[in-house]
């Protein structure tokens, strides 16, 4: 895999559990763009479309740490580093609200020569106003695109 970005087919799958409720799962499929730097930075960038709002979405993941970012209609920073609370923000039409991120697993996986299909999966908690709004489950999976 070189530097170059190349096109892939991306299933990204939500579950979101909060105390005493049933998950909540989401799952879309997405065209995006996945480029890998010194053979472990994934770099994956796609739009998507939320409730009518529009969004860019960049991710950056190595082995221990990484980041979703979010561009457009909503802007969203989310941090990751297994084992650490990290500050990240959410902003909407009501404004900004400050997150904290709790990682507490990453796995990357990434297309090789030898892998035809590249995983991810991070698993955090999200904090606002010091406490958990729930337990976050992200599992990314991607295969060379047309």
């Amino acid at each position: 895999m070189s530097n170059n970005a190349m096109p892939i087919q991306l299933k990204f799958k939500t579950t979101i559990k909060h105390e005493g409720e049933l998950p909540e799962i989401m799952e879309i499929f997405v065209d995006a763009s996945y480029m890998l730097k010194d053979g472990k930075k994934v770099y994956i960038q796609y739009e998507e479309l939320l409730n009518d709002k529009k969004m860019r979405t960049t991710l950056r993941f190595d082995e221990s740490d990484g980041i979703i970012m979010r561009n457009g209609d909503i802007k969203m920073r989310l941090p990751f580093l297994k084992g650490l609370d990290q500050r990240g923000h959410y902003e909407a039409d009501f404004g900004t609200m400050p997150i904290i991120v709790r990682t507490h697993h990453i796995d990357n996986k990434p297309l090789t020569e030898q892998a035809a299909e590249g995983t991810l999966l991070v698993h955090y908690e999200l904090i606002v106003g010091g406490n958990s709004v729930g337990d976050y489950t992200l599992e990314y999976s991607y295969t060379e695109g047309k």
